[in-house]
């Protein structure tokens, strides 16, 4: 169930400068990972007047031809799709529809201690269980500006600059980081693998101090293994003309911690699984993910490996009896992370095999 592609793209635009900022990152990843790009116009009009939807279907089918001609989406493959309807029911409609691999969605920041999901993306993010890309403002991103002349030949540096990629040691996480590496592959990106020790609460420390002492062990073993770890993830995926760097730290508040390595570190894009180890299937993201995407204030791709159905049940009780079948990264020797292959451990139910 671990794919190495996205064959499908889709983005959701409004007319504004602001949804527009979403193109340059939703190009990178088509360019990386070879996708289709579906440009979605949903109309807010009144179906009872046929002539003013024939009207602003027209204009919007000329508004999504001239934004194929930025010189961002050159020699890209681009689909258009024009609604009638609320946008947030359009684009997930459609996202069933094409089984779109991933969804682009513009959080709008006006600082990083002000860049919270807004309803609108909220919804997207739990109504499908596509992979999703949050672009905020910065990051690399040009902050929008409602009152400029649109620029149908815009053209942005190359994004992003610098993903940092959180990896806490399970498959989906490292799947993550070979995901990552496409996209430096394609855009030239440093990438920084970083893994955050989180201590756990002792019950009164100052009275039991051998328990600290203990507590206190434990996380240097942890910070160890977790070098090793990103260490040989760094052999794995070098190789080609990106650079790569680890980075450990401890923490009591891991996502917190996470973004503010983004911050120090200047990263345009944070990549990371939707799951962990352990994914609790009645959420479509885990814990970190989901602080991230609600309080983080870096743009965020996570990519998401599972399906929203009615067999939640059979998964469930087959990871908490199993969980080795949890898929199994290869990297073959002598190959780029590009040819990475995937195998499973086990056989997986049917609704898994993609």
């Amino acid at each position: 169930y671990k794919r190495q592609t996205m064959d499908r793209i889709l983005l959701t635009l409004d007319g504004s400068r602001r949804s527009e900022s979403t193109i340059p990152p939703a190009a990178a990843l088509c360019r990386a990972f070879g996708s289709e790009l579906v440009l979605l116009r949903a109309l807010r009009v009144d179906e009872s007047r046929p002539l003013e939807c024939r009207i602003a279907a027209a204009e919007a089918r000329a508004y999504l031809k001239r934004l194929e001609r930025r010189a961002d989406l050159d020699g890209l493959s681009i689909r258009h799709a024009v609604t009638v309807g609320d946008p947030l029911h359009e684009t997930l409609r459609l996202a069933r529809k094409l089984n779109a691999d991933l969804i682009v969605v513009h959080c709008a920041c006006r600082s990083p201690a002000h860049c919270r999901l807004d309803g609108h993306v909220y919804s997207i993010a739990s109504g499908v269980s596509s992979s999703l890309l949050i672009v905020r403002n910065g990051n690399g991103v040009p902050a929008a500006v409602e009152d400029s002349p649109p620029d149908p030949a815009a053209h942005t540096s190359p994004w992003p600059r610098r993903i940092l990629v959180p990896v806490d040691g399970s498959p989906r996480g490292d799947w993550a980081a070979c995901m990552a590496s496409r996209i430096a592959e394609s855009s030239g990106s440093e990438i920084v693998l970083a893994h955050v020790v989180s201590a756990p609460d002792l019950l009164s420390p100052h009275r039991h101090p051998e328990g600290a002492a203990l507590l206190s062990s434990l996380v240097d073993h942890t910070v160890r293994l977790a070098r090793v770890h990103l260490d040989g993830m760094r052999d794995r995926l070098s190789g080609g003309q990106w650079s790569i760097r680890t980075r450990v730290s401890v923490a009591r508040n891991g996502p917190r911690a996470l973004d503010e390595i983004a911050r120090e570190e200047d990263a345009d894009l944070t990549a990371l699984s939707a799951h962990g180890w352990f994914p609790e299937v009645d959420w479509l993201h885990g814990s970190v993910t989901e602080a991230l995407m609600t309080h983080g204030s870096n743009s965020l791709l996570v990519f998401q490996d599972w399906p929203m159905d009615a067999h939640r049940g059979e998964a469930a009780e087959a990871l908490r009896s199993r969980p080795d079948r949890l898929t199994e990264l290869v990297f073959p020797p002598g190959q780029s992370s590009k040819a990475l292959q995937s195998r499973t451990t086990d056989r997986l139910p049917r609704w898994r095999r993609r």
